[in-house]
């Protein structure tokens, strides 16, 4: 009897979703089926996939995001649980055995989460913790929309019944960056209580600056550069849309959480310009710098950076190279690139 449904969506990440497979397959945890969703894959994926033969079930699809990945996978679920890893993450031993009997013994819970390890790009470990103190401790849904940190997706066992009554993940999200995965948390805990492990049952694979934003500019590239500006700009930041579904469903509680989200979109904003000019994609850094000049239209060095968009590109390049290296990088990226948790 399957009793866990493990679900992996996969978007090109063939250097990374072997392991995180073993790390499914080598659970202590015998009733569980692994399957993994190959959301439209353009490098090797598929041909890793093919590998793993019967020990895993492989479903293909045309690239149409992770809500849509995970929710083709709950369709074809069996178990009576599932776990959710992302396929650039790997869970430690006991992962499965150390959550699934917390949900047995308690029908209120709905939802289980573990702390987890922080690993760079190299699999060294850089941090052993990454719950917030907020989190070391059950979440009421209050403290959920206060404090805007939601669980780590792969460190997260729920009940497949709850998924299904909260609607699975929300599609409305698309390929836009983000926070579908918090938007599912935030209805699951209105029906039921989460329980927390407080031990690091996950390999959290942490993105540096660059690899994010090229991650969102990805996602929002859905019909290539035929797309107007503005409308890629939008795909960057899945939390406009989650910031849409919080306040409707949620209204004045949802504010302390709103203006957490529009502070994090801020911060995101400038190296988002500085990458996309460093990318050549000029249009998109225009709409970036145009939207922090509305929010602040006193600031100057914005707007040197908006006309410095506007010169043919070989100039631009020819003019920066006679600057002070700073000021190089301040006017074509690409922005500072340190690693991210």
């Amino acid at each position: 009897m399957i009793r866990v449904s493990t679900i992996i969506p996969v978007y090109n990440n063939a250097s990374t979703v072997s392991a995180a497979i073993d790390s499914a397959l080598a659970q202590n945890f015998d009733d569980q089926e692994v399957i993994v969703v190959d959301d439209g894959s353009t490098d090797a994926t598929p041909h890793v996939l093919e590998g793993y033969g019967r020990k895993i079930k492989v479903v293909t699809q045309p690239n149409r995001g992770r809500s849509a990945a995970r929710n083709t996978a709950l369709a074809s679920a069996q178990g009576a649980y599932v776990a959710f890893l992302d396929a650039d993450d790997e869970w430690l031993s006991g992962k499965l055995a150390k959550t699934v009997p917390v949900l047995d013994a308690d029908p209120g819970c709905v939802l289980v989460y573990s702390d987890a390890l922080v690993i760079d790009g190299e699999g060294r470990i850089v941090q052993d913790s990454i719950v917030s103190r907020e989190y070391t401790h059950p979440p009421t849904l209050d403290e959920l929309l206060e404090v805007g940190r939601p669980p780590l997706t792969s460190a997260v066992v729920m009940r497949r019944a709850v998924v299904e009554t909260c609607g699975g993940f929300d599609e409305s999200f698309g390929r836009h960056w983000g926070w579908e995965d918090t938007a599912l948390f935030l209805r699951a805990r209105e029906l039921g209580r989460f329980h927390y492990i407080a031990e690091s049952l996950v390999r959290y694979r942490a993105s540096t600056v660059i690899e994010n934003l090229r991650k969102r500019r990805c996602g929002a590239l859905t019909n290539g550069y035929s797309m107007s500006a503005a409308d890629r700009f939008r795909g960057c930041f899945g939390q406009d849309r989650f910031i849409e579904l919080i306040v409707k469903r949620y209204g004045e509680r949802a504010h302390p959480l709103v203006r957490r989200m529009n502070v994090d979109k801020e911060w995101s904003v400038l190296p988002m310009a500085m990458l996309a000019m460093h990318d050549g994609d000029r249009q998109l850094a225009r709409h970036a710098y145009l939207s922090l000049l509305r929010r602040d239209p006193l600031h100057p060095q914005t707007y040197v950076r908006l006309l410095w968009t506007f010169l043919p590109l070989r100039l631009s390049r020819s003019l920066s190279r006679l600057l002070p290296e700073k000021y190089q990088r301040a006017l074509m990226g690409p922005p500072e690139d340190k690693l991210l948790f």
